[in-house]
């Protein structure tokens, strides 16, 4: 309060207020003043005296309540109301008339005060309403600015990306795109707009763009999990896969933004490579039943004939030496045991109950063998229908198969498998589960061939050419499953 009071009086406004006040109040009583008595009893005019004693006492009035505000206004009509009073009370000859003039004038500079301060409270809001606009044009001039700037960004990520980018409306047409989709699809940026994107795509896909689209609309964001095919202007084919995110306007969608990534080369390189390992495995199945057919044809007849001699040459000489008669019986014993390894490998290269009865009995041969061989208990459950697959499907799915159950025999330790054979219309699965020992499975391929683990590598491989998919589920101590599905 002190310092406020401190501040007013240091004000050049306030002693200006104050002399004016002072000459008011001597005009005003200049006729009581010994040294204006004379000059004011000879002035010919008196009502020009109380006149400019009016408009002195108003001014004050006003500029307070221009400089202070209302309560300034206040303090300087109460004060020169004040003024006036003792000549309204003492001197003057119609008092009521005075006094009533003395607060008429009061009222008089009340109202004036109130209606100056209203005013410049009007004015200071249209100043603050004035300077926040200001502000706000700044601020908006900032956005615009870096929106601009953000705009000129995204530009030059948008036509410099290495992917075709599409910005579709919600009903699909090409409202904007980036240079790469004239590379990806042969046709200028100008013939595209607004053309439907799923109008580029083959019929059979079509119906699946349309889908991914539909779920970008629902505020998904989409990648498609399969190659489609794009048609190219020259009527060339292009393998693509889409990434849709939808654009939003607050919380409205107002376009989706379509990410078409060429996979082309890709897929050729996998078609080569997957022909190329059909063509490897496919030789060595042909090698291998070469291989199983001259152990039968040839290795085994020689072992067994070789088996059939030494039979008879025991059997023949009766006076044969005890020494050499026992060496002929190992030799017969040993030429059996061979000839049973050359009938296990043979079997083992190409089994000919699978080319002969087919794919059930064949695993249903593998599991004997394992609990003949191993003791290990064996469990076989089929669902749906028995039927012939293609041999080269058969001979891939007996494959998977044994390279499982040599798995249970050489690593796993367990005491059971079950094998499960599901079958309809679209697929075949074989389901083969153990109780052995398990272990961590690796998330990438590559870990898989760090750690050893070639064997899974070798299924997925085998599985792949038949457009087949291979899961190995497996924990430490909790035993293996593997899981084969192929297409019918």
């Amino acid at each position: 309060m002190k310092v406020e009071i401190k501040q007013t009086l240091k004000t050049p406004h306030l002693w200006i207020i104050l002399v004016i006040m002072v000459i008011g109040a001597v005009i005003y009583y200049a006729d009581h003043i010994p040294v204006l008595q004379d000059i004011v009893t000879d002035a010919p005019i008196q009502l020009a005296r109380y006149s400019t004693h009016r408009i002195l006492s108003i001014i004050p009035v006003a500029y307070a309540a221009f400089i202070f505000r209302l309560r300034g206004g206040v303090i300087i009509a109460t004060v020169v109301s004040l003024g006036l009073l003792p000549r309204a009370l003492f001197i003057s000859t119609q008092r009521p008339e005075a006094i009533a003039e003395t607060i008429a004038f009061l009222a008089m500079g009340l109202l004036v005060s109130w209606l100056i301060d209203r005013q410049q409270r009007a004015v200071h809001r249209l100043e603050d309403a004035q300077q926040e606009l200001i502000r706000s044009l700044d601020t908006v001039r900032e956005q615009q600015q870096q929106l601009q700037l953000t705009e000129e960004r995204y530009r030059g990520l948008f036509e410099s990306a290495g992917e075709a980018i599409f910005v579709c409306s919600t009903t699909g047409e090409i409202i904007s795109l980036n240079k790469t989709c004239e590379l990806l699809t042969g046709r200028t940026q100008e013939s595209l707009m607004n053309t439907p994107i799923y109008g580029l795509f083959s019929n059979f896909d079509t119906e699946i763009v349309r889908e991914i689209l539909s779920e970008g609309l629902g505020g998904r964001t989409v990648s498609s999990t399969e190659e489609l095919r794009l048609i190219k202007k020259d009527g060339a084919e292009a393998y693509v896969r889409l990434a849709v995110n939808p654009l939003l306007s607050g919380d409205q969608i107002v376009g989706l933004q379509v990410i078409a990534l060429d996979v082309t080369e890709e897929i050729r390189l996998r078609k080569n490579m997957e022909y190329y390992i059909t063509q490897v495995t496919r030789a060595q199945e042909d090698e291998r039943l070469r291989i199983s057919r001259e152990l039968h044809d040839e290795t085994a007849q020689m072992l067994a004939g070789l088996s059939r001699d030494i039979a008879s040459l025991s059997a023949g000489e009766s006076e044969l030496p005890q020494a050499l008669a026992e060496r002929l019986q190992k030799l017969r014993v040993v030429a059996d045991s061979a000839l049973e390894e050359v009938r296990r490998f043979s079997q083992d290269l190409r089994p000919s109950i699978l080319d002969d009865l087919g794919l059930v009995p064949a695993l249903e041969w593998l599991l004997s063998d394992l609990e003949g061989q191993h003791r290990i208990t064996t469990t076989m459950n089929i669902n749906g229908e028995q039927r012939r697959l293609a041999p080269e499907k058969e001979l891939i799915i007996f494959r998977v198969a044994q390279e499982v159950i040599n798995n249970v025999r050489r690593h796993s330790n367990a005491s059971a498998v079950s094998m499960s054979i599901d079958i309809d219309d679209a697929a075949l699965t074989l389901i083969i589960s153990d109780d052995g020992r398990g272990f961590n499975i690796p998330q990438r391929t590559s870990e898989l061939v760090q750690s050893g683990k070639l064997g899974i590598v070798g299924m997925r491989e085998r599985a792949r050419l038949v457009e087949g998919t291979l899961i190995v589920q497996s924990e430490p101590g909790k035993g293996t499953t593997v899981i084969l599905r192929v297409p019918n």
